[in-house]
C-alpha cells in the first residue's frame, strides 16, 4: 500500500502516476522524472535553507543523470544555489545477484565499474544522493561508501521520488552510527510491496532502465556529463 509523505503535493502525486502508468512513453516518463527532480530540489531548499550558502555535490547513477539528477540540479539553481557551487558525481554500477550456499541466501551487490567525478571537497560539502527509487539500498550504499570512506560530508541528503518501507533503516545499518545520524531523507511516496521480479509496487512503474528506454545503460554517457566536461574543458 502506498503512503504519501508530507513532502508530496497534488502535482507530485500526478507525476508519480505518470511513472506508474504503463502507457506512458519513454519521453513522457523522462519528463516526469525531470520534474520530480525539480520538486525534490524545492523541498530540500525549503527545508534546508543553508544549502544555498555552500558547496553541494549531487551524486547519481548513470540512468538517473539526464533526468532526475538534471531536474535536481536545475531546481537547486532556480532556488538560489550558485551554479559554481554545484558539483556532479555519476556512477555506473553493475547489479549482481550473489548466492551463498542456496538461492534462499541470495543478496545483491552493485560494484562501480566507472565514474565521473567533479573536483569536490567532501568534508565541506552537502552531499545529495539522488535515485529514482530506493528499495534494498544496495546501490546507494555502494556509491555513498565510495565517497565517504575517509571523510564525512557536512550533511548527507538521500532523495528519491519513491522508497520502499524500511529503506532508511537498511541504509543506516550499513554505516557507522555517527555517519548514519547525518543522513536526511526526502521522498514523496513510500510503498511496502514487491512483485515476483523484485520491483517495488507500484513504485516507479517497473524497471527504470526499461521505462527510460535504455538498451545498455553501462555503455551510455549521459548528455549532462558530456556538457559539463565540455564546459570545464573550455572554462
Amino acid at each position: 500500500m502506498r503512503k504519501f509523505t508530507p513532502f508530496a503535493s497534488q502535482d507530485t502525486q500526478h507525476l508519480l502516476d505518470v511513472l506508474v502508468d504503463q502507457q506512458s512513453s519513454p519521453t513522457k516518463y523522462r519528463d516526469a522524472m525531470t520534474s520530480l527532480g525539480r520538486r525534490l530540489a524545492e523541498r530540500v531548499a525549503d527545508q534546508i535553507p543553508s544549502v544555498k550558502q555552500g558547496a553541494v555535490c549531487i551524486v547519481c547513477t548513470v540512468e538517473d543523470a539526464d533526468f532526475l539528477a538534471r531536474g535536481l540540479l536545475e531546481g537547486l539553481e532556480e532556488r538560489g544555489v550558485d551554479s559554481s557551487h554545484l558539483k556532479l558525481v555519476c556512477f555506473w554500477n553493475e547489479r549482481v545477484r550473489t548466492f551463498t550456499d542456496s538461492q534462499d541466501k541470495a543478496f545483491d551487490v552493485a560494484p562501480i565499474i566507472k565514474s565521473y567525478k567533479e573536483e569536490v571537497d567532501i568534508g565541506n560539502t552537502v552531499l545529495v544522493m539522488v535515485k529514482s527509487i530506493i528499495s534494498g539500498a544496495c546501490v546507494v550504499k555502494t556509491n555513498l561508501a565510495a565517497l565517504i570512506d575517509k571523510t564525512v560530508p557536512q550533511r548527507v541528503i538521500v532523495a528519491a521520488p519513491v522508497m520502499l518501507a524500511g529503506a532508511e533503516k537498511r541504509l543506516a545499518a550499513e554505516f557507522p552510527e555517527a555517519t548514519a545520524k547525518r543522513f536526511e531523507y526526502f521522498t514523496f511516496a513510500i510503498d511496502d510491496k514487491k512483485d515476483a521480479d523484485e520491483n517495488v509496487v507500484p513504485g516507479i512503474g517497473g524497471s527504470v532502465y526499461t521505462r527510460l528506454g535504455f538498451e545498455n545503460k553501462n555503455a551510455y554517457v549521459p548528455d549532462i556529463v558530456r556538457q559539463r566536461r565540455h564546459k570545464a574543458a573550455h572554462a
